[in-house]
């Protein structure tokens, strides 16, 4: 399978019509069809229900859909790595991060690795930590910030922070009134809880709550908690949050207190695939956050 075809392939899944797929492509509309029905025969099965006004995907096109996007953006930044062997001034280096914590941690070491490399470019994208190992594992960055429960067997790693866990509430809730700075988790009792949905984290937290808090009121689950926080300011219920979203919120509506008795924390980690060449400049801003996490020790 020749990567002209997949790409060719791509498109008329997407606009699942011949014809604007060869306008699109700026081909004839014949020798797309051509193609893609020697595709089919290639790989012995159909990937298109024809008929109707709209092509409809057969499962195994499905599958190619989603495994030939990965496929061509693997090939672009191989191509784009390619382009960037030779000396570490020039690049663009592909990130992934937690979307709270990460970016806190990313930003200040972009920031300062900035001032020395000032022509090296960045692409991040944001995710938690379970998104962040496929993107990891399919080399599709060329590292990333992820929070534990995390298997950092097959990885590098550079730590980078160890924060507590609180909640994070209206300021008018009576927990934020009746306890200032931390909470003990006792006081939780029958309140509302919403819980990050990474599983990892879920049994993290089942062994942390369990002594304490058997029989949880567990009113949502969330993976983007910026997509939440209306809900605690209508006093729905308090999030369980790392101590780093207290940067992210606004004072005035919302309170952050750290959870004790017991208390919980998490470390944080950048990490890139254990013996995976990467680009001079991928290279560099590693050896560099190396020497900021320790002169911030």
């Amino acid at each position: 399978m020749e990567f002209r075809t997949l790409h060719y392939f791509l498109t008329v899944a997407q606009e699942r019509n011949i014809t604007r797929a060869a306008e699109k492509l700026h081909m004839a509309q014949p020798p797309l069809t051509r193609q893609i029905k020697r595709l089919e025969e290639e790989l012995g099965v159909p990937l298109l229900i024809r008929g109707g006004r709209q092509l409809q995907l057969t499962e195994e096109g499905r599958f190619l859909q989603a495994r030939g996007r990965e496929i061509l953006q693997l090939m672009e930044n191989t191509q784009q790595q390619l382009g960037q062997l030779g000396p570490a001034q020039y690049g663009t280096i592909r990130l992934c991060t937690t979307e709270v914590s990460g970016a806190t941690l990313l930003s200040e070491r972009i920031a300062a690795f900035h001032e020395t490399a000032p022509n090296i470019h960045f692409q991040i994208l944001a995710g938690d930590s379970t998104e962040n190992r496929d993107r990891l594992e399919k080399n599709l960055v060329d590292m990333g910030i992820v929070r534990e429960p995390f298997n950092l067997e097959p990885y590098d790693q550079i730590a980078l922070r160890r924060e507590p866990w609180g909640i994070l509430c209206s300021r008018d809730h009576p927990l934020a009134a009746q306890h200032p700075e931390t909470v003990p988790l006792a006081c939780l009792g029958e309140v509302p809880l919403m819980l990050p949905s990474r599983q990892s984290l879920q049994a993290d937290f089942h062994s942390w709550l369990g002594q304490f808090l058997p029989r949880r009121n567990v009113f949502c689950l969330y993976n983007s908690i910026f997509s939440i926080l209306g809900l605690a300011q209508r006093g729905l219920g308090v999030i369980l949050a790392p101590q780093s979203v207290w940067a992210f919120i606004d004072p005035a509506s919302l309170a952050y207190r750290t959870l004790v008795e017991p208390g919980h924390q998490s470390r944080i980690f950048l990490v890139k695939r254990r013996g995976r060449l990467m680009p001079p400049a991928a290279a560099r801003f590693w050896e560099f956050a190396e020497g900021y996490s320790d002169q911030k020790a």
